[in-house]
């Protein structure tokens, strides 16, 4: 599908949720929003009202509301925030699907469950002159397992434009080895893969390799590169903020099992013998699991400063930018990331990293070069290497330098836009 096109480009960008919630893809959404504002496009972001993962599925959760200075904006970026239904019945689903002339397939049923569904606002819609509803040129959306990216393809159909989807795979995590996923990707003109990984599975898994391209995570290197200073001019600083007297590790993500997050934590026990008065670091949501871990920690002697997203004040918090710039290293031994832009922001503070050993990995990590691999979960390995790097600073700093020079080539925004937006244009055609 070609549409003539003319400056300025249009694109719709789908995601579960939106700030305040930090996450990795939202991340992603917001900085491809804003190269599009700094080129002149015009991109609006739908999102739902949650802004933890628990509101997506039950009213019980955490929810922003219409007072709320970005709820309708951020950062310029204008927003369609959508309020997430809690009914799982497909039946609703089935009459969008049969009206819009598509095969209905039973198992997207059990996205409904995943959530957010916003079945009702797409059958409402589609009763609507096509003059009354936002014109893009493009859908683009993430992420897996999230029904968010079946209701973008839904809208595609009904604007009657391309399709295109990031999922962010995480190919080793159990929670996303269901064929519901493969069978929506199937859907789309395009799919962006973060690794040659990522496609090769897609590919094994039915999907044509010529509708996928793989384009990398990104990072504002320039956002790490300087200290933060208060209005007077001094220096802002995580250590002096939380009144640190030691040097810290810092963990930055979800802190479930999944991402290493309490692996972590039963390796610094065992490191503690060795490295004395270290101090780790938690920033991100919490989970019931990591609570408990974290109080048998504490009890052991283990320094935490343990942090959650209420405790910060969105994306560009200082206290998190401080926290890279700060740390000895960044540690986060996960199977569960489709890239990782915590490894970016790292080494955009020109920081070592300590992630897990897959081949998606070992695409994102030189393993000894600019930070280190270890197998997932294993206990002594993470606590061996967190004494190695603690007791090598100057391999730890090379590390650094050399993750810094790569995501400056690589891994910049700039690069990532013009690289989407050639996908873009391969089913757009674009005069400017």
């Amino acid at each position: 599908m070609r549409i003539q096109l003319h400056k300025p480009f249009d694109v719709g960008y789908f995601t579960p949720r939106f700030f305040p919630a930090i996450a990795g893809g939202e991340f992603y959404i917001l900085n491809l929003a804003r190269q599009m504002l700094e080129h002149k496009d015009n991109p609006l972001i739908y999102c739902s009202t949650s802004i933890d993962f628990k509101g997506i599925r039950t009213p019980k959760g955490l929810h922003i509301s219409s007072e709320h200075p970005n709820y309708y904006s951020y950062m310029k970026i204008p927003l369609k925030r959508l309020n997430p239904e809690y009914s799982t019945r497909s039946s609703t689903l089935k009459h969008i699907f049969n009206h819009l002339e598509i095969p209905y397939n039973p198992i997207f049923a059990n996205l409904l469950k995943i959530g957010p569904n916003h079945s009702q606002f797409f059958s409402e819609i589609m009763n609507l002159n096509k003059k009354e509803l936002k014109k893009h040129h493009i859908i683009h959306s993430t992420y897996l397992p999230y029904a968010t990216i079946l209701f973008a393809y839904i809208y595609s159909r009904i604007l009657g434009v391309p399709s295109i989807c990031t999922p962010f795979f995480h190919i080793y995590n159990p929670r996303y080895q269901e064929q519901t996923y493969i069978s929506l990707l199937r859907l789309f003109e395009k799919i962006i893969a973060c690794t040659h990984t990522e496609k090769k599975f897609l590919v094994d898994n039915g999907l044509t390799p010529q509708r996928i391209e793989v384009i990398p995570m990104g990072v504002d290197p320039e956002l790490y590169k300087t200290r933060i200073l208060t209005h007077s001019g001094k220096v802002k600083s995580f250590s002096k903020f939380y009144n640190l007297s030691h040097p810290f590790v810092l963990f930055c993500g979800h802190k479930n099992y999944e991402k290493g997050a309490i692996s972590v934590l039963q390796a610094a026990l065992i490191a503690k013998k060795d490295i004395g008065d270290l101090i780790y670091v938690f920033i991100g949501p919490s989970t019931p699991a990591f609570d408990i871990e974290l109080k048998k920690a504490r009890r052991q002697g283990l320094k935490v400063l343990n942090l959650t997203p209420d405790n910060l004040s969105g994306y560009y918090d200082w206290r998190k930018i401080s926290a890279f710039q700060e740390c000895e290293f960044y540690i986060m031994p996960s199977r569960s990331d489709a890239y990782g832009i915590a490894y970016l922001e790292a080494w955009a503070s020109k920081k070592s990293v300590i992630g897990a050993d897959n081949p998606v990995m070992r695409e994102v990590i030189r393993h000894e070069k600019d930070g280190i691999l270890v197998e997932f979960d294993n206990i002594s390995q993470i606590a061996e290497n967190i004494v190695f790097l603690c007791n090598n600073p100057d391999i730890t700093e090379e590390m650094g330098f050399l993750g810094y020079s790569k995501i400056n080539r690589s891994n910049n925004w700039d690069y990532i836009y013009r690289c989407t937006m050639d996908v873009y244009k391969q089913l757009v055609k674009f005069d400017a």
